[in-house]
């Protein structure tokens, strides 16, 4: 304010220089109540100036007054204030900040994030995550000023950025990569709010604020995890592992099927053996042979009237048996 007082007394005085050369032209003297009236009149419209604040919407201001700090809340509006009163503007609206870690993957060339921002998630079993994450949160407008007084504008860079690192590192430090990256990503996002909470208000607490205004003057909300992996080697290796489950499954359920196909046959041979013995001493080889066939034909009758029920044979094309005959052909359903 004082800078613009002289500039109003400059700006008078040159004014004043060019009243009383154009009137001196003209044998007319300057008023002494011009001479005195006009810079004091500018010098006022200063003071009336510096006396009202205007508060935009979303924001709030935090006023010094010859060095010490209004205790109060200035809402969106005009407020008349002490003049020369210095005011800083803060936002009160939703803000967020993002920490991202380094991608050991990445190419040299890729830019980096500034060391202040970067982050390491250090799982349970000692894997480095590369983790992206988003922090929201928002100033009590009623605490603004105690924020400004005690940690400074710039809260963000020296309170909550050095306390979400450290939260995402003890949280991380909890759960295993897999835990981390797949089964339990939501328990860790739960799990880094919490540690981040409990160190921020620890933080405002050993700086001068009550317990009470270490709760109520920042709102931190739920972070946001952008991006968790693993290295590329790690997750490599586990898909090969996943596979190599899978093949070992599968190689398992074709050893279950045959070694009950070898039963079913064992069984169906030892039913023939029965069977061959039971007959009577008289039966020759061309019997036996035609009540073998018989057997067979049974079996095949049973499968394909299974598969007809179950809508897997759409057609059949049955032919004569015998020499010469078209045997019989099934097209199995498309």
């Amino acid at each position: 304010m004082l800078v613009m007082m002289i500039y109003a007394l400059i700006a008078s005085g040159i004014v004043l220089l060019v009243l009383r050369r154009a009137l001196g032209k003209q044998n007319i003297r300057l008023p002494f109540k011009v001479i005195v009236g006009l810079p004091i009149a500018s010098v006022l419209a200063v003071v009336v100036a510096y006396s009202f604040l205007v508060v935009v919407a979303g924001t709030t201001q935090v006023v010094i007054t010859f060095g010490k700090v209004q205790e109060r809340r200035y809402d969106p509006g005009v407020h008349l204030i002490v003049p020369g009163s210095r005011h800083e503007q803060m936002a009160v609206t939703r803000q967020i900040f993002e920490l991202s870690g380094l991608d050991p993957d990445a190419a040299p060339a890729t830019p980096q994030v500034p060391e202040a921002q970067r982050t390491l998630a250090l799982s349970s079993d000692r894997i480095a995550l590369s983790a992206d994450l988003t922090f929201p949160y928002q100033l009590n407008a009623d605490l603004a000023w105690k924020v400004f007084t005690v940690i400074g504008p710039a809260y963000e860079a020296s309170l909550l950025i050095p306390a979400a690192r450290a939260a995402v590192r003890e949280a991380a430090a909890g759960f295993s990569w897999n835990e981390a990256v797949a089964t339990k990503r939501a328990d860790l996002e739960k799990q880094i709010h919490t540690v981040f909470r409990r160190l921020v208000q620890e933080n405002l607490t050993s700086s001068g604020f009550t317990v009470d205004e270490a709760g109520k003057a920042l709102v931190l909300m739920p972070p946001q995890i952008r991006r968790l992996a693993p290295p590329k080697a790690i997750l490599t290796a586990e898909s090969d592992r996943i596979a190599s489950e899978v093949n070992l499954q599968r190689q398992l359920v074709l050893n279950q099927i045959a070694e009950r196909e070898a039963e079913r046959r064992g069984n169906e041979g030892l039913g023939i053996k029965k069977l061959i013995e039971q007959l009577p001493k008289e039966y020759s080889a061309v019997q036996l042979k035609d009540l073998l066939y018989a057997l067979a034909d049974k079996q095949r009758a049973d499968s394909m009237l299974k598969a007809v029920e179950r809508d897997q044979v759409k057609v059949m094309v049955m032919g004569g048996g015998g020499n010469g005959g078209t045997p019989a052909v099934t097209l199995p359903a498309q």
